[in-house]
């Protein structure tokens, strides 16, 4: 059974910042998971600058637009691959969990270098393995 409460434990230790050989990571803003229809099932926000806006609607917005860009890239690339765009001044990586309809987000600002924001993504996975084969009814 799926506890919602696990899952969003899961999702605020993601965004707490990593060490680094001089200082730590800059700060990940939203990390969210939704399904592959765009719809928000579970986030966390950091504490974030004032110019980003972290309200729900906000949120809802930017999940169909990353869910949209990730049907782009979807089929041109395998799908265990992590995804990396910018959305205005954010960085934005995803990753579809393992055989299910729900992908994990990262949110973050564009100081945080792209390549560290998916290998947190890549090495976080694993802690989301509960998720894995999670299918949606319908589909």
């Amino acid at each position: 059974m799926l506890l919602s409460e696990n899952i969003k434990g899961l999702l605020q230790e993601t965004i707490k910042d990593a060490p680094l050989l001089e200082g730590k990571t800059p700060p990940i803003y939203t990390s969210m998971i939704i399904t592959n229809r765009g719809s928000i099932l579970w986030y966390v926000n950091n504490k974030t600058p004032e110019t980003y806006n972290s309200s729900v609607t906000n949120l809802k917005m930017m999940a169909l637009l990353i869910k949209d860009k990730w049907c782009e890239d979807k089929d041109s690339v395998p799908a265990d691959t992590i995804h990396h765009f910018e959305l205005e001044d954010l960085h934005i990586a995803l990753s579809r969990i393992p055989d299910s309809d729900l992908l994990l987000v990262y949110i973050a600002g564009n100081e945080f270098p792209n390549g560290l924001l998916g290998l947190k993504l890549k090495y976080s996975l694993e802690a989301f393995r509960d998720l894995h084969g999670y299918r949606l009814a319908g589909n």
